[in-house]
């Protein structure tokens, strides 16, 4: 038969869809392709400014009126919708942009954030725009371009707010969320200008006495068992760099030794990211010298990236230089260095005083050993000096002041920034609660917030109120966000804000929103589809067998239960509608054995005599059933969603399996109030 398949497609190969028409029963065509998906999608901060910017969207806000046009901005900047009105009238404009190419009868189910009666102080704390200070900031701080540092401090600490630009459009009642350097010590004048080079030696050798010094590094490879005397050139918390007469290394982990001690070392030539290093040195200190340092290697921006593709093999430390801009990100010391394209510096192991030494945005020269590649584009060094910017004498006087990355917000009022009652997570805290980046990732705040008002909050009395900012990654950003926290013997968080779910469906060229949720319990094996039919026979054994004399259930009155009926802990006599199995009813059918709406009149007959409705004939049966199932379905409905709304949805469509006739039918239902549900007249189709 294949042989003439194939026969039959070489002879009539020119004839389009010849295999479909001839060898796939029932196949029409009508030559369109069409695109029909079926999709879930939950808002990122890119898509509420999406929908925010849609020229159809502005377009439909311009006709209500400058509040609509407001509202449809603050969409966009605050990253929720204010009611189910704008859902409804924005979403479509943004599913047709975002999906032009899918055709009629799409799905599109929405995952989005509500705002619940959120008053309108928290709503413009969540709308807080954000500033940095400048270095122009600071020495507006100072009140001098030559006597400042980098950071503000007790002295200063009051003239911060006076330093905040008022952007263009700003109200009173604003927020801006402010990140500035603080540092509890007041920086000291230096006597005399200090010497812009790092080295310690103007004219450094790069080996002390090198008869005194093993050449084995730079000749040693992986694995080699060795024994290194050399001296301590460089410190980080990730262990000291060794130098001797032929190279540099790592020595991963090694504490108790300082700059300048000379050692003997015993150990192996490992690596770690394109970087030899020893692990688990047996180390003796045997004297002290002066270290100096060579000509360091310049890491421009283009050495950074070529690094990236030529070390493609395990090599040993050097000395080298870079100059940028530090970026702090949380316990993270990186560098941008001009130029690169790819790959950035990173701060190793950076010790306590270097730390201490950079800021965020602080533009300098880094001295030390290049000693590894990690993440495919950071250029590891072990700091050992830093030089500042050369014309920011004042910055090079901050490295004398330790400093650290502050928040606060403040209110405009007045055409200024005040002081507000919202309190900042800052860095330090993230760092407590175990959060590397510096924020939180949703939900994790609402598990460690309350903790961190206790230890901020030690007396704090019933009904005392905290408004918490803090940085939040979400949908693949970070931003700022504001909850509000009441005391009420723990602090209990106020519910401003709501994750929804919504349906969309496209007809006829336009999206819509489609509040209909639909049950298929068509499944006969899954649990769900059991569970819903429990439901039904625990609610007919209360409600329709308990009345004509069956003894109550076990959970009496515990609808949503999905165990089995019991009685005294055995199953039911099967007097009246429920089998005695427990676990199926003839009052609709409704099987949670089976997992089906059995609809064999000679099937459920005994529970109709039971019930002195004895006279009916089959088809008479067959219409009670499916009666039945309307009032029956529509109560547990109430059961399963009782907090269900009609904002929330209109309708809710029930599909099931009937046995007997082997058909799938489906029953729709309005939802007329909360948690209330009544069947749509006629609504029983089969499908």
């Amino acid at each position: 038969m294949l042989i003439a398949v194939v026969v039959a497609l070489l002879g009539y190969g020119c004839e389009t869809d010849y295999f479909n028409k001839h060898y796939l029963p029932d196949y029409e065509n009508s030559g369109e392709i069409t695109d029909v998906k079926e999709i879930t999608l939950t808002l990122t901060n890119d898509d509420y400014a999406a929908i925010s910017k849609n020229a159809d969207n502005k377009s439909i806000a311009e006709t209500q009126g400058e509040e609509a046009i407001a509202a449809l901005t603050a969409i966009g900047k605050n990253h929720y919708f204010a009611n189910a009105d704008e859902v409804a009238a924005y979403m479509p404009a943004f599913l047709a942009q975002k999906f032009p190419v899918f055709d009629n009868g799409s799905l599109a189910l929405i995952t989005y954030t509500m705002a619940l009666d959120v008053p309108a102080d928290v709503v413009a704390m969540n709308a807080a725009t954000e500033y940095t200070l400048t270095e122009d900031d600071y020495k507006t701080i100072w009140e001098s371009d030559v006597d400042y540092a980098n950071a503000v401090t007790p002295k200063t600490i009051n003239k911060l707010k006076s330093v905040l630009p008022i952007a263009e459009g700003a109200n009173d009642g604003d927020y801006v969320v402010v990140t500035y350097n603080y540092s509890t010590d007041e920086p000291q004048k230096e006597e005399e200008e200090p010497n812009p080079n790092p080295n310690p030696n103007p004219n450094p050798d790069p080996d002390p006495e090198p008869e005194k010094y093993t050449k084995v590094l730079g000749s040693a490879v992986l694995g080699d068992n060795v024994e290194i005397k050399g001296y301590i050139a460089a410190l980080s918390a990730q262990g000291p760099i060794l130098n001797d007469a032929g190279g540099s290394i790592l020595l991963y982990k090694t504490t108790g030794v300082e700059i300048g001690d000379e050692v003997t070392v015993s150990g192996t030539i490992s690596s770690y990211n394109k970087g030899f290093q020893i692990a688990s040195a047996i180390v003796e200190k045997t004297g002290s010298t002066t270290v100096t340092y060579p000509e360091p290697i310049d890491l421009t921006g283009a050495k950074i990236d070529e690094l990236l593709t030529t070390r493609t093999e395990d090599d040993y430390a050097y000395y080298a230089k870079m100059s940028g801009t530090v970026v702090v990100n949380g316990n993270y010391f990186n560098f941008k260095v001009p130029g690169a394209e790819t790959a950035m510096g990173s701060v190793y192991g950076a010790t306590d005083e270097v730390k201490a030494a950079l800021s965020d945005g602080m533009e300098c020269t880094l001295y030390g050993y290049f000693c590894s590649i990690s993440g495919g584009k950071y250029i590891n060094i072990i700091v050992t000096s830093i030089e500042p910017k050369a014309a920011a004498v004042a910055q090079k006087r901050a490295l004398n002041v330790k400093s650290e990355k502050q928040y606060a917000y403040f209110r405009l009022e007045g055409g200024k920034y005040v002081d507000c009652n919202v309190e900042a997570v800052q860095p330090a805290d993230y760092t407590a609660m175990g959060q590397g980046y510096g924020n939180f990732t949703n939900p994790t705040q609402d598990n460690y917030l309350p903790s961190f008002l206790d230890e901020k909050h030690p007396y704090a009395q019933v009904d005392d109120k905290v408004y918490v900012g803090y940085r939040c990654y979400a949908s693949g950003a970070t931003t700022w966000r504001v909850d509000e926290y009441v005391f009420t013997g723990t602090w209990t968080k106020t519910i401003y804000f709501t994750e929804k779910t919504d349906q969309f469906r496209k007809d006829a060229g336009v999206w819509n929103i489609d509040r209909t949720l639909e049950l298929d319990f068509t499944n006969t094996s899954s649990a769900d589809t059991k569970a819903f039919y429990q439901y039904c026979v625990n609610w007919v054994y209360d409600n329709k067998d308990v009345p004509l004399g069956a003894p109550a259930r076990d959970n009496e009155g515990e609808i949503i239960s999905t165990e089995i009926v019991l009685i005294d802990g055995q199953k039911p006599a099967g007097n009246y509608w429920v089998s005695n199995y427990g676990n199926n009813e003839f009052y609709t059918g409704a099987s949670a054995y089976y997992g089906n709406m059995d609809w064999r009149p000679s099937a459920v007959k005994s529970g109709f005599v039971a019930a002195g409705m004895d006279n009916l004939n089959d088809d008479e049966i067959l219409a009670k059933l499916k009666e039945h199932s309307t009032e029956v379905f529509a109560v547990v409905l109430g059961y399963m969603y009782p907090e269900m709304t009609p904002e929330e949805y209109k309708k809710v469509v029930i599909k099931v399996y009937s046995y007997g006739p082997n058909k799938n039918y489906s029953f729709t239902f309005d939802v007329t109030d909360k948690g209330t549900f009544a069947y749509t007249a006629d609504s029983l189709t089969e499908f």
